[in-house]
């Protein structure tokens, strides 16, 4: 997959992730992820010493 010139917005999470230490997040979608996806992710650096590590990131359901 090559990245599109453009894309529909189908999640847009404004939650303010203030978490110091590690953290699990999850965000519940309205839609059903098919075929291929673009996933972009607005970070914001409070210092040039912190650190930030992305570990998993899962799209799909969860059955219950």
């Amino acid at each position: 997959m090559t990245t599109p010139n453009s894309a529909l917005v189908l999640l847009d999470d404004g939650t303010d992730r203030t978490a110091v230490g590690p953290a699990c997040y999850t965000v519940p979608a309205s839609f059903t992820p098919g075929g291929a996806m673009t996933l972009g992710l607005k970070v914001v650096i409070g210092s040039t010493s912190d650190r930030i590590t992305v570990g998993m990131i899962a799209i799909g359901g969860l059955s219950e």
